[in-house]
């Protein structure tokens, strides 16, 4: 048998099995339909979607946002220790208490988006999008956001070490903590870092494009 892993990190954790690290390997990322992910106008969108206030849209998705392996609340509380409300923070995913964030924070809730191109809205629309996870294989919600020309901002661990490149395509951040994450986010928001959404989408057209990992 021959074992594929999405990262460099996961095959790493794999090969030391005596269970697995025996057999050979090829590494082949997640892939996406980029049909399903148009370039799209940014201004336009932030007016569909009630976000072209002038200020800086922060995003985070996930399924669950009290998921602490996925590390949502590192981010909530480095959010609340801003000490600024100049931006906008839009939230996708399910949470029990969206009293979490500061009332003085302008906080947008989203449940659940099921459509594709609705979710590629918030994506193509948001400045950056935040991936705090403690650890992680390959999110596709960095696939995602990479496709649709939005930087990415993480921890570094994972597959994010290994796709996200500090004043590229995003931010990494080396401590797993919420005083480093919200330095980098009062970084970000003091236009410290300056993205080209046309290049970070040519990379994610070039890694992981699904043609590609069928063809590997």
């Amino acid at each position: 048998i021959t074992i594929v892993y999405l990262s460099e990190w996961m095959k790493n954790m794999s090969t030391e099995s005596k269970a697995l690290g025996r057999y050979p390997y090829r590494i082949i990322p997640n892939g996406l339909d980029f049909e399903k992910y148009p370039k799209q106008d940014k201004d336009k969108l932030r007016k569909e979607l009630g976000i072209d206030n002038g200020r800086k849209n922060i995003l985070v998705v996930g399924a669950s946002l009290e998921n602490e392996q996925k590390g949502f609340p590192i981010l909530f509380e480095a959010l609340n220790n801003l000490n600024r409300n100049d931006f906008n923070f839009i939230s996708i995913g399910h949470l029990n208490n969206k009293d979490i964030i500061r009332n003085d924070i302008n906080h947008i809730h989203i449940d659940q988006i099921k459509d594709i191109a609705e979710l590629n809205k918030y994506y193509a629309a948001a400045d950056i999008t935040i991936i705090p996870s403690k650890e992680d294989n390959l999110p596709n919600t960095m696939l995602e956001s990479f496709a649709n020309g939005t930087p990415v901002m993480s921890f570094s661990n994972g597959g994010m070490a290994e796709h996200i490149k500090t004043g590229d395509n995003g931010v990494l951040i080396s401590s797993i903590r919420v005083e480093p994450l919200a330095q980098n986010l009062n970084d970000f928001l003091d236009n410290k870092y300056i993205f080209d959404k046309e290049k970070i989408r040519q990379y994610a057209e070039i890694i992981f494009s699904d043609k590609h990992q069928v063809e590997r």
